[in-house]
């Protein structure tokens, strides 16, 4: 189930004579912080990663902070404190610049919808602008129709050559603030245009606006102030690279942290700060995902359930941020393991799993809080046709709804199972687990479905349903979930 939520889209002393760590030859398995679970975890999925590989990792619960670093050596998984050692954090970036775009809407020195040509010295190429206009929030929320990157990219991109593709080249993907597309280019652009607006670097911002208001001392986007304390980065083999030098796209992914400051940051966003209570608020919603100022919020559970989310990827780094806000709690990794490995997402679904046993923990006896999205809450809760004895002691019966149904789809045969308290649940053949599991209400000849778990859609689905003898046949009123309502069409056929 943890792939399928992630959908799109884990005992020494540290002597820092500035930057130099001290090694543990302690293997993981002995360290004290972690659980049997969680370096079971680690050890998945860092498995493939070269030597010299570090993961320094921070998990922030009720307001505490505990720090995890790892370091793969001879192909052998040793703790190291890595705590204060510096990362570029690429893509995470964007949430700081967003930060500096909610302070400067908040002073009202800009509206979030304002165009960004009355700050831009000058005038866009005209293209499919002519109907939506790019706003401040498009280019925080990735809804401005810009690309990924500006085709004429290249080492050393400076302003230039900004006006030159964006007079001369701009063609846009669609019309602004209409569709979701992530665009480094436009969180580049939003920055930039900071600048101008406030006559201040980037740099400066960021030090006046967040880093002093969060004691944030070893991050920054000029590589001098912290070069001392970096990790060096890797290519996809293990090589080290040089680091990523700054251009005009820097508030797209130039800043450099630890996760000691980067805890500081997200611990904010579980107190009363009104700057980041309003960056984290929804500007765009979808199916899927919405979108607040730089974060992207994944929904699950039905819907009833979000996560705040941003990753980071460089040619030497790869960073990843989960943070969920009805338990405060969070998990931020970060990397030397190039975005170029095979493997880099793995630093992603490590980071998801992780903040998900924090959560199965706070959550396990408050049913209010996304009452079952994972696996282990579900077998808990009742889901789980061989666990559960109200199905086993099931009569056949033909003119209800409650019992095992299935149906033949190509060379794979689905069950569906009715249980008499409105729980239901989906099962693929040739998968040990349940594949979905919710509720579903009778009214008259209708049943609804409303999905918590597994491959879960998150919005509810309305049917009118008929039995016949052993069949049962489901007929669409109303359902926004395509692989939902696909999945209901056909005969189903009663089992017990």
């Amino acid at each position: 189930m943890r792939s399928k939520l992630l959908g799109f889209i884990f005992s020494l002393t540290l002597f820092l004579s500035i930057g130099n760590i001290l090694v543990s030859q302690t293997i993981i398995d002995n360290d004290k912080y972690l659980s049997e679970l969680q370096i079971k975890l680690i050890k998945q999925y860092i498995s493939e990663f070269p030597n010299h590989t570090q993961l320094s990792i921070a998990y922030i619960t009720n307001n505490n902070v505990n720090y995890v670093g790892i370091e793969k050596i001879d192909d052998k998984v040793l703790s190291v404190i890595n705590r204060d050692s510096v990362f570029e954090i690429g893509s995470i970036t964007k949430l700081f610049t967003s930060t500096l775009l909610a302070n400067l809407v908040k002073e009202k020195i800009l509206n979030l919808n304002d165009p960004i040509e009355a700050v831009l010295p000058y005038k866009l190429k005209q293209s499919i602008t002519d109907k939506g206009l790019i706003t401040f929030k498009t280019l925080a929320n990735h809804t401005s129709g810009l690309p990924r990157m500006p085709d004429n990219y290249t080492t050393g991109y400076d302003s230039v050559s900004l006006r030159y593709y964006l007079q001369k080249q701009l063609n846009l993907n669609s019309v602004p603030g209409e569709k979701y597309q992530y665009s480094n280019l436009g969180a580049g652009i939003l920055g930039y245009l900071l600048e101008i607006k406030t006559g201040k670097s980037y740099e400066q911002l960021l030090h006046d606006k967040i880093f002093i208001k969060y004691d944030m001392r070893f991050t920054s986007s000029e590589l001098i102030k912290v070069k001392e304390l970096v990790v060096q980065g890797r290519d996809s083999s293990g090589n080290k690279i040089s680091n990523w030098q700054s251009d005009i796209l820097r508030a797209a992914g130039g800043i450099l942290s630890n996760v000691t400051d980067l805890s500081k940051y997200v611990l904010a966003y579980f107190s009363n700060d009104t700057i980041l209570s309003f960056q984290r608020q929804k500007t765009y919603t979808s199916d899927g995902m919405d979108l607040a100022l730089g974060w992207h919020i994944i929904k699950f559970g039905g819907g009833t359930c979000n996560w705040y989310y941003h990753n980071g990827g460089m040619d030497g780094y790869r960073s990843c941020l989960f943070m969920d806000l009805n338990t405060n709690s969070a998990v931020i990794i970060l990397s030397n393991l190039s975005n170029s490995h095979p493997q880099n997402e793995n630093i992603d679904k490590l980071c998801h799993d992780l903040l998900e046993q924090l959560f199965i923990a706070h959550t396990k006896d408050n049913s209010s809080l996304c009452e079952a999205p994972f696996i282990e809450m579900a077998l808990i809760k009742g889901w789980g046709t061989n666990k559960n004895d109200s199905i086993r002691l099931l009569d056949k019966s033909y003119n209800s709804i409650i019992g095992v149904w299935q149906k033949q789809i190509s060379d794979r045969t689905i069950i569906r199972t009715f249980m008499p308290d409105n729980k239901v649940q989906s099962d693929f053949s040739g998968d040990p687990e349940i594949d979905i599991w919710g509720y579903y209400q009778l009214k008259g000849n209708e049943i609804e479905f409303r999905d918590i778990g597994g491959a879960a859609c998150n919005t509810p689905g309305l049917y009118n349903y008929i039995i016949l003898d052993d069949k049962l046949t489901f007929t669409l009123i109303d359902d926004t979930c395509d692989g939902r309502s696909s999945g209901m069409s056909g005969i189903w056929t009663r089992v017990k």
